[in-house]
């Protein structure tokens, strides 16, 4: 019995001296519910009066837009007429430019027409010779030099008209002058007969 007592005491001796527990934090205070004039204002109430301008506002501008709609529309449906027309009178001129296409392929060629005969110089009778030309006019004077002389006179003279002088002149007449010019404008010259046409 006295050593259940002395274990009491030392029970309460070992109680004493441990430390004492820390105390819990307080718990936080309960939010206070928000109020609505916390939050947003509330918009006032519309009256009957005010309710019923808003209802005929709304109602104008709905006859407005339809009003506007229906403009728009009878505006889309004259366009859709126009191009229609439009489409009709294109298919009628396509049928029509095919359709002459079409007879224009099948009808036969016209003949063609008789070529005029080549007009003879004023004043010639028929079989009569024409008058010489320029450049044969000049062939016989140059004919009438001495080669030298010839080729002194072709030199200074254009490439055109001097291949036409000696074109009117006979091949051995026209090799001697270009026997006596420079190699280079002799062979020019030559170029330009080989290259003309006979007339």
């Amino acid at each position: 019995m006295a050593s259940l007592a002395v274990l009491c005491l030392a029970a309460a001796l070992l109680a004493a001296d441990a430390p004492a527990p820390p105390a819990a934090p307080p718990a936080p205070a309960a939010a206070a519910p928000a109020t609505p004039s916390a939050t947003a204002p509330v918009p006032p109430a519309l009256s009957g009066r005010a309710l019923g301008e808003e209802l005929q506002r709304a109602a104008r501008d709905r006859r407005v837009e339809q009003a506007a709609l229906a403009q728009e529309r009878q505006r889309l449906e004259a366009l859709a007429a126009d191009i229609e027309r439009a489409r009709a009178a294109l298919r009628e001129e396509t049928a029509r430019l095919q359709a002459l296409a079409a007879a224009a392929s099948k009808a036969p060629a016209p003949p063609e027409a008789p070529r005029a005969p080549a007009a003879r110089p004023t004043g010639l009778r028929p079989g009569a010779k024409p008058p010489p030309t320029p450049a044969a006019l000049a062939a016989r004077t140059v004919r009438n030099l001495r080669p030298e002389q010839a080729a002194a006179m072709l030199a200074h003279l254009d490439r055109g008209a001097a291949a036409a002088i000696l074109r009117e002149m006979r091949p051995a007449d026209a090799a001697a002058v270009v026997d006596r010019m420079a190699p280079d404008a002799g062979a020019e010259l030559l170029t330009l007969l080989a290259r003309s046409p006979a007339p």
